[in-house]
């Protein structure tokens, strides 16, 4: 007898790790390194580089996970963990439920546990449909629609962040864990949105509440003159923010800022900085809101 918990710890998470320590590796890591950030032995990670991505790939493809998903969640992993040990490992546990929940491994569960309804075990993972995690994933599927969507995301990936009503901190807001990536000429959404998903853009939407209480949703834009024009077009109220000095000091400098934009803008021009990619990122009353209004500037911007 097999748990779902079992299932995902002996069936899929060694391979997404054996897919980050190919990445990390690939992108000059030493094994030894990559074993201390991953928490593994030195031989486990030449096992996983003599296995290969394909042979990873085929193996998470078998019991029902996407190739591409399954690339793209190792790439958001090694990412994060490269930065903060335990955002890659909040994402990885993120990564973990959503595959539960989303009921992707039904059939593979059934054959290893040999037992034709055993996918109602995994029905105890199925919580009820929160709304504000709702309205996020039906704000990701309008901006996923829009055509050459991969052109305007951002090269750190983008998000859809919402807060809820009153919101006073980051656990208040939902957001995609592992980020939106570009994946060929569309997108990919790492996991499912979660409270506290996102913390960079989480604490951007909270400093704008602060000022202008009305927006409640953001989505970060790759940034070029195209949109800003198209936006500007449209009559829409853009505010330009920076030159930030470097990432350290970036909230320090976020509200100071936002208090100089005067009228509340749906469009910031965040100009970045040393270490900060520069980023438009889209205001919204809400998620739907904001998605929209991404659409809008972005289909505008190719009719320019």
């Amino acid at each position: 007898m097999i748990s779902p918990l079992e299932f995902i710890s002996k069936y899929v998470t060694p391979n997404i790790r054996g897919l980050v320590a190919i990445e990390l590796y690939e992108r000059g890591y030493s094994q030894s390194k990559i074993a201390s950030l991953l928490g593994v032995s030195q031989p486990m990670i030449l096992k996983y580089l003599r296995a290969g991505r394909d042979k990873l790939l085929r193996q998470l493809e078998s019991i029902g996970i996407n190739r591409d998903e399954a690339m793209a969640i190792a790439n958001s992993i090694a990412l994060r963990l490269s930065e903060s040990r335990i955002e890659a490992l909040t994402t990885l546990a993120l990564v973990e439920l959503s595959i539960l929940t989303r009921d992707i491994i039904c059939n593979a569960y059934i054959r290893v546990t040999g037992i034709s309804d055993a996918c109602r075990v995994l029905s105890i993972y199925y919580e009820p449909r929160d709304p504000y995690i709702a309205e996020v994933e039906e704000a990701y599927k309008i901006l996923s629609s829009i055509r050459g969507i991969a052109d305007f995301i951002p090269e750190v990936g983008s998000n859809i962040v919402l807060a809820k009503p009153n919101a006073r901190s980051i656990i208040d807001t939902i957001g995609y864990p592992g980020r939106i990536i570009k994946l060929d000429r569309s997108i990919l959404a790492i996991g499912r949105p979660s409270y506290g998903g996102s913390r960079f853009m989480a604490t951007i939407i909270l400093e704008a509440m602060k000022i202008w209480s009305m927006f409640r949703a953001i989505i970060a834009l790759k940034r070029n003159e195209k949109l800003l024009e198209s936006a500007h077009s449209l009559n829409i109220e853009v505010c330009s923010i920076g030159p930030f000095k470097d990432p350290d000091s970036y909230f320090k400098e976020l509200r100071l800022y936002l208090e100089k934009c005067g009228k509340p803008p749906r469009v910031i021009d965040d100009t970045g900085g040393p270490g900060l990619e520069p980023i438009l990122y889209v205001l919204g009353v809400n998620a739907l809101d904001a998605s929209r209004v991404a659409k809008l500037i972005i289909e505008n911007s190719l009719r320019l």
